[in-house]
């Protein structure tokens, strides 16, 4: 960021700044549970034409919803932590999942398996897949039915450039379908994820992704004006050692 401020979010939510789609025809919810070492998280991903809404409950306490309009280039995080409410705005901020490199498609190394094994997943046919590169090894829940990869609009799913091998293989899933559900382990058995997908398609209200009037939400111009307000105002200072509690480091 230009402020300087260093941004307090785990990883994993890190990669919910990703942006969705521009071409969407989804309109409805995905509820996307990901478990890993050290993360049992769900997500829930409202879509309605350009824009997309993120929440992630981090506990009881903790609430973070990232809100992208991809038509006006915008991301809102939205970070709640007992009666803290504090909003960042980013504008036009840059798509971190993997960008490959040169022209090899490093999906062909990916061996794709087609199994005979099929069966109904929150109400969806599917059929099993197994995968197998140098590196990595996983089992995917693949359906044809919705038409579109997970991808399209959970581009979280993935990766990004810290592990190209699982950014490879997960690819190599997305292309072949829509998946509802991903297993995958590094053959030296440090590393394992699982995602697991459900999707309801419904009318989305616009006011969702809205933020609500109880947060304020700063972007570098109105950040900058509320921190030179601090050394002459009680409320401003507060405000700013608020923000920075759920947004920076001092």
């Amino acid at each position: 960021m230009k402020t300087g401020i260093i941004m307090a979010i785990p990883l994993v939510l890190l990669l919910l700044l990703s942006g969705t789609s521009s071409a969407q025809n989804f309109e409805g919810i995905f509820k996307i549970h990901v478990t890993m070492p050290n993360v049992d998280k769900t997500s829930i991903l409202s879509v309605r034409e350009s824009k997309s809404v993120m929440e992630v409950k981090m506990d009881s306490a903790e609430v973070i919803r990232v809100i992208k309009d991809n038509e006006a280039g915008t991301t809102i995080i939205l970070h709640q932590k007992n009666d803290l409410k504090y909003g960042y705005k980013i504008y036009d901020i840059p798509d971190p999942t993997f960008q490959e490199a040169g022209t090899k498609d490093e999906t062909a190394e990916v061996k794709t398996e087609i199994t005979d094994e099929a069966k109904m997943i929150h109400g969806v046919s599917c059929r099993k897949y197994l995968f197998t590169s140098s590196f990595v090894k996983a089992e995917a829940w693949i359906s044809s039915e919705p038409g579109f990869s997970l991808s399209k609009y959970y581009p979280e799913f993935l990766g990004n450039e810290l592990n190209p091998h699982i950014y490879y293989i997960r690819k190599a899933a997305d292309k072949t379908g829509f998946v509802m559900n991903f297993s995958e382990k590094l053959l030296d058995g440090n590393v394992q994820s699982i995602v697991d997908v459900d999707m309801v398609q419904k009318e989305i209200s616009p006011d969702v992704f809205k933020p609500t009037a109880d947060y304020l939400v700063l972007d570098d111009t109105s950040m900058k004006e509320l921190f030179k307000g601090t050394l002459r105002d009680a409320v401003k200072k507060k405000q700013w050692d608020e923000f920075m509690q759920l947004f920076g480091t001092k």
